[in-house]
Formats: C-alpha cells, sequence, structure tokens
C-alpha cells in the first residue's frame, strides 16, 4: 500500500498541505496524517498553513481529532490555519459537529492563498 497520505509544498509563504489519500479512514493513514501535521509545527512559530481536501471522499473521526489537534497547535502559536476544497458530504460533518466555527473554510486553494496573502499573523 502506499503510504503517501500527503503532499506538502510552500506557495506564497504558506504551508500548502494536499490530502492525497481519498479516505482517511483506517489507522495506517491517520496515523500518517496525525504525524504529518505534528511535524508541520515543529520549530515554526506563526505558520500559515491550508489544508486541501480535494481528493478526500471520506474522514474518520480519528482525523478530524488529528485537524482539531492541528488547529490547538496553530493557534498556541499565534499562527493561521485554513481548510478548502471540502466536499459537501464532509462540509456537512463539520457543520454538524460544529468544526465549522473552529476552521476557516474556503471553497478553494486560490481563495485560501489570497486570504492569507491579505492577513499577517496577530501580534
Amino acid at each position: 500500500m502506499d503510504a503517501t497520505v500527503v503532499e506538502i509544498i510552500e506557495e506564497e509563504n504558506v504551508l500548502v498541505v494536499r490530502v492525497v489519500c481519498c479516505r482517511l479512514k483506517r489507522e495506517p493513514q491517520t496515523h500518517a496524517f496525525g504525524k504529518v501535521l505534528q511535524d508541520l509545527m515543529t520549530g515554526r512559530q506563526q505558520p500559515r498553513i491550508v489544508i486541501n481536501f480535494t481528493a478526500v471522499e471520506f474522514l474518520s473521526v480519528v482525523a478530524l481529532g488529528k485537524l482539531i489537534t492541528l488547529a490547538g497547535a496553530t493557534k498556541h502559536v499565534n499562527g493561521q490555519l485554513r481548510v478548502c476544497a471540502i466536499r459537501l458530504e464532509i462540509l456537512e460533518v463539520f457543520r454538524i459537529t460544529k468544526l465549522d466555527k473552529l476552521f476557516k473554510i474556503d471553497d478553494d486553494l486560490a481563495t485560501s492563498l489570497v486570504i492569507l496573502d491579505g492577513e499577517t499573523a496577530p501580534a
């Protein structure tokens, strides 16, 4: 099995995490996803991060927990986190669980990058 869960690029001083695994539901994928998100924060102050969910069809509760942990870690270091390109079915889960209040959600990556380009991290 291909262990690649995400691809990370830096674009316009923003870390873009593109989730390439379409179903984040099994332990190997969710563990790898969590590890990547944790590693993103290592040694970074005020990071600007976008998680791109274009390819994602399913997110497990464990994967959602990893995202919540990243949101807390990002806020702790005065960083910025946005998520984008979430399918309607997954977006509905975000709404039901009130995660749409925790995460700044954009329709696409271009929108996230424009918004982050216009914002600076809080002092």
